[in-house]
């Protein structure tokens, strides 16, 4: 596999850890904060609500600037969501906890096109295992999310879970380290592990197709791409 693919497998192992680190203690602090003990669980459940939101947003983003530059200002959104969190453990506002939690699910939703950009690096009958590699980052951000939010702080602390927050936003920070400039088209055919015998030829590039998920070749020569739109 190219080493492109398992950058991505952990920087989705960091940034995924947002989900089980907001589960694990989302209740938790929501219960310490929350005006009335039935919005509890509201912070848990506002991760999925700005998740879903910006799914669109983030594919359009990525039609008109590239997909790199949405993941770099998806790991910042993480970022954000992480010192929100903790402002919010430090003044005690459970509308600023809320807020943490969306902006965390916006975050999250960049995450979910880690695995395309991976199968774009690859041949393609390696596609699948590619992706399959990215997504194996999920386990150990089910494992990392929950001890990241064991770090330093609990309930019975001054500031409850702000060191947890401040952890979750440095975890998050090192998906941001390395990310240099764009690669063009041309420059990236030399990231690609060819078979003996193999050439690899430059057909279409963003903008001209966008997030490709699927293509074929007809009986005619002719290439057809279905895009993730």
């Amino acid at each position: 596999m190219p080493l492109n693919v398992w950058v991505l497998v952990a920087a989705q192992a960091l940034a995924m850890c947002t989900a089980p680190f907001i589960v694990f203690i989302g209740s938790i602090q929501g219960r310490m904060l929350a005006p009335a003990p039935e919005y509890a669980t509201l912070p848990v459940g506002l991760v999925v609500v700005g998740t879903v939101l910006a799914i669109k947003p983030a594919t359009w983003l990525m039609e008109r600037i590239g997909r790199k530059r949405v993941m770099l200002l998806g790991a910042i959104m993480g970022i954000v969501a992480g010192l929100m969190g903790g402002l919010a453990s430090w003044t005690g506002l459970f509308s600023l906890l809320c807020l943490a939690a969306v902006v965390g699910g916006t975050g999250l939703a960049v995450v979910h096109q880690y695995r395309f950009a991976a199968m774009e690096s690859v041949a393609p009958g390696m596609a699948g295992s590619a992706a399959a590699r990215v997504l194996l980052g999920g386990l150990v951000a089910a494992w990392l999310g929950p001890e990241v939010a064991g770090l330093g702080s609990g309930a019975a602390e001054q500031y409850p879970f702000l060191v947890s927050w401040i952890a979750l936003a440095a975890v998050l920070g090192q998906g941001c380290g390395g990310q240099g400039p764009p690669v063009s088209p041309e420059d990236s055919l030399a990231t690609f592990e060819l078979p003996p015998g193999f050439r690899l030829e430059l057909v279409a590039a963003e903008p001209d197709v966008v997030d490709p998920v699927a293509m074929t070749f007809d009986a005619r020569g002719r290439l057809f791409v279905v895009e993730m739109r």
